[in-house]
């Protein structure tokens, strides 16, 4: 898993107020059985599948994942995926529509959360990838052909455009989930001591009341969710960042490195080494 981030100031300037605005660009590998769970983004974020199978969560909606399926997810949709039996590979492009209301903004502006299938186009798609995969270097870290990736971003959402058009499915996506605001809470806390009896006490509600309804929300419980969340951020890091393992468990709510790796294995596969040395092992464009 890599991203290629655009800098976002110089973005503003080049643009003209013409075309959206690029945010990051995202590789991710997930082995099977593997997911991240419920999150945001404050972009719009369009994500394509191009190997394996897993699923996309939006709210309580789910969607099959397979290769050559796009789906457009509009800013703040609670949304979380993950592979099935098998490895699942995709790419994401994050942007904001321009206040200038082009045609491809405009477009995205407008539209729903949306997916389609463009699996006729995966010659095209794969085309797009080996360049971007060339230009943004090893672990996405090449800034130096910024131009000429933003170039293939932009042709490649006019493209994605074109399939919504012709072959749209528009995706139901619910309106505010009733605990919405205690998962926000969980995201904004994470690394801090939580526990059920402090968020009963943080949204004055019986510890069973809220487990019951969040887990009614989000297929999952409270606290389960924060340790899948944790560990998803400690996955960043070690893929990231040479942060130490003990370092990487503080930095995420835990203060015993054993507690944490045992935990991590436990949930993963994997210890967090053996992650961080499969995944920069299996990243396109990275050498040891």
């Amino acid at each position: 898993m890599w991203t290629f981030h655009f800098d976002r100031d110089k973005e503003i300037a080049d643009q003209v107020k013409t075309l959206p605005l690029l945010d990051l660009i995202e590789y991710s590998k997930s082995r099977g059985g593997q997911y991240r769970p419920f999150h945001t983004h404050d972009e719009f974020h369009v994500l394509y599948c191009t190997e394996g199978s897993g699923f996309l969560r939006l709210n309580d909606v789910d969607i099959e994942l397979t290769p050559g399926r796009l789906a457009v997810i509009r800013p703040e949709v609670l949304h979380s995926c993950g592979s099935s039996d098998d490895d699942l590979t995709f790419w994401g492009i994050s942007f904001i529509p321009s206040s200038g209301k082009d045609d491809l903004s405009g477009y995205f502006l407008n539209c729903s959360t949306l997916t389609a299938d463009f699996s006729a186009y995966m010659d095209y798609l794969n085309g797009i990838v080996s360049v971007l995969l060339n230009l943004c270097g090893e672990n996405g870290q090449d800034t130096s052909h910024t131009d000429a990736v933003r170039m293939h971003c932009y042709s490649l959402l006019a493209f994605t455009r074109m399939i919504l058009e012709d072959h749209p499915v528009q995706i139901p996506v619910p309106g505010e989930l009733p605990m919405r605001n205690v998962l926000h809470w969980i995201m904004d806390h994470y690394a801090e001591e939580i526990t059920l009896e402090r968020l009963s006490r943080e949204f004055a509600m019986s510890s069973s009341h809220l487990s019951r309804i969040f887990f009614q929300s989000f297929r999952i419980s409270p606290i389960n969710y924060l340790i899948d969340y944790r560990l998803s951020k400690a996955k960043d890091l070690l893929i990231f960042t040479d942060m130490p393992v003990y370092a990487i468990a503080a930095e995420v709510g835990y203060h015993n490195v054993y507690h944490f790796s045992n935990l991590f294995s436990k949930r993963i596969g994997p210890t967090p080494q053996e992650f961080r040395e499969y995944c920069r092992k299996n990243t396109p464009g990275h050498h040891e």
